[in-house]
């Protein structure tokens, strides 16, 4: 595994989350803490309805907490504007979601080079990127390929692809191996702790799988919305 920085890259300080159904309070996350070091491998673990994606998504500035503090880098998301957060995301974050979320329309670069055109970059330096992190994952002889033309782990490498391509500080994936076979779920894994060694990409996961958890520098385990280890 790659050697842990002392450098905290994200930070959870009693984080809440209170979603209101049908007249009654949820709490998705009760007072919540955690420090993730850079270049960490680590997954959030706990039965469903633990609160594992509901950190994930309040880590990604897809969602505002309801009290307590994130910090990314040591800077307060909260305190971002919606277009500030929407940058944060596009400049330092990856997504992999358990279901790809890739464009239909376009081919596997195309879905990864839409990352690098939101980033502004020049088209030379984009095809050099795609090109790359196309054959890093095995899909170099995919590029041209449509996600209906791939399977689904060759969906989930482009998916993962595109989380990498931006030269992201931090990747939180959501249960990235839920659709797919075991051998398959494997295979990634070993390609994300490569990843995890070689460029030093922090990862955040949200699990059920075993084999993510085995895999991990440290489990963090949710019940109830709460932390228990």
């Amino acid at each position: 595994m790659s050697s842990l920085s002392e450098e905290i890259a994200v930070e959870l300080r009693n984080v809440s989350k209170i979603y209101q159904r049908e007249n009654e309070a949820v709490h998705a996350l009760d007072q919540f803490s955690l420090q993730v070091k850079k270049g960490e491998f680590l997954a959030l673990a706990g039965p469903s309805g633990s609160g594992k994606s509901t950190a994930l998504h309040l880590i990604g500035a897809l969602d505002v907490p309801s009290s307590g503090e994130i910090l990314l880098s040591g800077k307060s998301i909260e305190s971002l504007s919606e277009a500030e957060r929407t940058e944060l995301r596009r400049e330092q974050l990856g997504f992999v979601f358990q279901s790809f979320n890739l464009i239909p329309v376009l081919t596997a670069s195309e879905n990864v080079d839409y990352v690098l055109q939101l980033q502004g970059l020049g088209a030379e330096e984009r095809k050099q990127r795609v090109e790359g992190v196309l054959k890093a994952v095995g899909l170099g002889d995919r590029a041209h390929h449509y996600p209906a033309q791939l399977s689904g782990g060759q969906q989930q490498r482009v998916a993962i692809a595109r989380a990498i391509v931006g030269h992201p500080a931090l990747v939180l994936a959501d249960e990235p191996t839920a659709n797919l076979d075991s051998r398959t779920g494997l295979a990634l894994i070993e390609m994300m702790i490569e990843l995890n060694e070689q460029k030093s990409i922090t990862f955040v996961f949200s699990t059920h799988d075993q084999k993510i958890l085995d895999k991990a520098h440290r489990v963090v385990l949710l019940e109830d919305g709460r932390r228990v280890s």
